[in-house]
C-alpha cells in the first residue's frame, strides 16, 4: 500500500520577492500571506472536490501544508495507505492524482504566482 506525499514550489514567485527585497529573503506579509492561504484552499479544492468517493477516507485523507521556509510552495499528502491507487470508475487502472496535480500545476500554481510576482513589483 502507499500513500501521496507531494511537493510543489513557487520558485518564479520567490525570487520575484527576493529581488524586490535586494535578493535577500524575508518574511511574507499579511497579502502574500493570504494569497498564499488562497492557494492552499485551490489546491485542497482540486484534490477533494474531484476524488472518488467509496467509503470516504481516502478523501478526508487529503492535507495541503503551506512552504515558507527554504523553498516557497506546498507540501500536499495524503497518508492513507491506498490513496495513490484510487483512480476513477472506468478510467483505471491509472491512479487519479497524477492528473489532479497536472491540473494544478497548469492552473492554479501560475495563477498564484503571477499574484505573488505582482505584489513584489508593486514593493
Amino acid at each position: 500500500m502507499s500513500n501521496v506525499v507531494l511537493t510543489i514550489e513557487l520558485n518564479q514567485a520567490q525570487q520575484a520577492l527576493r529581488e524586490a527585497n535586494d535578493g535577500k529573503p524575508r518574511n511574507l506579509t499579511e497579502s502574500e500571506l493570504m494569497v498564499i492561504q488562497e492557494g492552499r484552499q485551490l489546491i485542497l479544492n482540486q484534490f477533494t472536490q474531484t476524488w472518488p468517493v467509496r467509503t470516504g477516507l481516502s478523501k478526508a485523507g487529503w492535507r495541503v501544508k503551506i512552504r515558507t521556509r527554504g523553498a516557497l510552495g506546498y507540501l500536499v499528502f495524503n497518508d492513507v495507505d491506498y490513496s495513490s491507487y484510487v483512480f476513477r470508475a472506468g478510467q483505471g487502472p491509472d491512479p487519479l492524482w497524477p492528473q489532479l496535480l497536472e491540473q494544478v500545476e497548469n492552473e492554479i500554481i501560475p495563477y498564484i504566482s503571477d499574484q505573488l510576482i505582482q505584489m513584489a513589483e508593486l514593493d
